[in-house]
């Protein structure tokens, strides 16, 4: 009987292979498969909810149409003007919009801060347990939340565990008296500007002292914590300048959140080279990728030097750890795609790579319609609603490479594979399945480029046939596994096998 079970398995297995791929776990895994949308909540949507109330002097609201500008320094605030300027979004307005981001497809929803703060970026924290009357209370980010679940949608919130406001009680505390139970949990000496140590010496955000361990029970070791009690409710957490925090007490803070959820993600901010934070962290956000796709699309760097770099950085870093981080190409303290890319054939290449290299995409609000804005506060404009309509080409690109990643497992969650180049930008992504089989080729340059490219998946049948997303052109493989492709300036090709034939295929026995 043992015996005819385990052959029972092992039959099933063979004729089943892709149930045991790793491919398929892959996909299992949320977090391998994010397609991430930020929101800053004041400058998204708002409600029928807002009250001038919740913003007295010295704040402003702007009307909808405006856009932010650079302002002047408000002393008795100990702020900039800028910082002060509010447009009223808050959380009611962003669960209003999710049909709007599920149509677009997108499966992760990622919020700047939202708790209570003085500032309208609310990277100040004066309250980690209190939600920003500006935005709503617990119950808002609880209906949020529940309705961004019922649309199979995850919510990711943004931890600023580094530092806080000096607004902050346990900071007011700390700082006027020398005996407040407090007071270790900043570090004050006469030899520091404004005698505290703070982050990048700005005097509104006194550093927080992880050495003292009852700081990170607050934070994230105890269950009463920020990082558990809001687990209850949304499924992961962005570090705001996560390597202030240390390998060590990122580690510690990403074991609390599996411990509390087992399949919560922790999303590392680290303007670095990627390989080496996870496992402290689950992922980062992949400012270094973003930086090489703009300087090859600039041909400040060679596209063969590109495909080294983006080999040397999966090697290093892991695929899987890669999958789980964020390819952003701009974000709340970047300029906007459209003005780092203004050429709109050029730009469209760089969007066209970060839906298609290993990674998890993050859309900053507003770029699916081509929002203009250079560094902040340009870069924070009210999302223009307006121009979600089907006549936006910008839109349109996002739909369409949306809906191609959605259909192929291989941009998903598919292994990289270089395709050696010289001109052109040139990869392959594969899964267990050859039908997924993807090939990118991008030529960034200003004149055409013909180039033989020799394709590094030996399933790809001789004689055989890839056809252009874009174009739906064919191509044949010749000389068994070499195509010679013709590209124009700035032109793109993505390849993928024509397996399925009315007649006879090649790939009859192929999996």
């Amino acid at each position: 009987m043992k015996t005819l079970i385990l052959f029972s398995l092992i039959f099933l297995s063979y004729q089943n292979p892709a149930q045991s791929s790793v491919y398929q776990d892959r996909q299992k895994d949320w977090r391998q498969t994010q397609i991430v949308y930020q929101v800053f909540v004041d400058r998204f949507s708002r409600s029928a909810q807002f009250s001038a109330n919740h913003y007295p002097s010295p704040y402003v609201i702007k009307s909808w149409e405006d856009q932010p500008q650079k302002g002047h320094y408000v002393p008795e605030a100990g702020n900039w003007s800028q910082e002060l300027e509010f447009w009223g979004g808050d959380l009611q307005g962003v669960l209003e919009k999710l049909p709007y981001l599920k149509d677009l497809g997108i499966n992760v929803l990622y919020l700047n801060p939202i708790f209570k703060a003085y500032t309208n970026h609310k990277y100040d924290t004066i309250d980690f347990f209190q939600i920003d009357p500006q935005y709503g209370g617990r119950p808002d980010l609880q209906n949020l939340c529940d309705s961004a679940h019922a649309l199979g949608m995850k919510v990711v919130l943004d931890g600023v565990f580094n530092h806080v406001s000096v607004r902050h009680p346990w900071f007011v505390d700390a700082q006027k008296n020398v005996n407040s139970p407090y007071r270790d949990y900043f570090t004050f000496a006469d030899n520091l500007p404004g005698g505290y140590l703070s982050w990048a010496n700005v005097p509104n955000l006194p550093e927080l002292r992880l050495e003292n361990s009852v700081v990170r029970d607050h934070l994230w070791q105890s269950d009463t914590g920020v990082v558990p009690q809001y687990l209850k409710m949304v499924d992961g957490w962005r570090l705001d300048v996560a390597p202030a925090l240390g390998p060590e007490y990122l580690s510690e803070l990403t074991a609390a959140a599996h411990q509390k959820k087992a399949d919560s993600i922790i999303i590392g901010e680290a303007w670095n080279y990627p390989a080496g934070w996870m496992p402290a962290v689950d992922g980062v956000i992949n400012i270094f990728l973003r930086g090489i796709i703009l300087k090859v699309l600039r041909e400040q760097i060679t596209p063969a030097k590109f495909n080294r770099l983006v080999q040397k950085m999966v090697e290093d870093t892991g695929i899987e750890s890669l999958f789980k981080s964020w390819t952003t190409l701009s974000n709340h303290d970047l300029p906007r795609l459209k003005n780092s890319l203004p050429d709109n054939q050029i730009r469209k290449l760089g969007v066209i790579l970060q839906f298609t290299l290993p990674g998890s995409p993050l859309i900053y609000y507003g770029e699916e319609l081509g929002m203009y804005g250079e560094d902040d506060p340009q870069n924070r404009g009210p999302m223009a609603w307006s121009w979600a309509n089907k006549d936006n080409p910008e839109l349109a690109l996002y739909r369409q490479l949306l809906k191609l990643r959605q259909d192929n497992p291989a941009l998903q969650v598919g292994d990289y594979r270089p395709i050696e180049s010289e001109q052109l930008i040139s990869f392959l992504r594969i899964t267990d399945q050859v039908a997924a089989s993807t090939v990118v080729l991008i030529n960034p340059s200003n004149h055409q480029v013909q180039e033989s490219i020799t394709i590094p998946d030996y399933r790809l049948m001789h004689n055989s046939e890839l056809k252009d997303y874009f174009t739906g052109a064919k191509i044949k493989l010749v000389e068994a596994g070499v195509i010679t492709v013709d590209i124009p300036a700035h032109g793109v090709m993505i390849l993928s096998p024509q397996i399925n034939t009315n007649g006879y295929t090649p790939y009859q026995r192929i999996p």
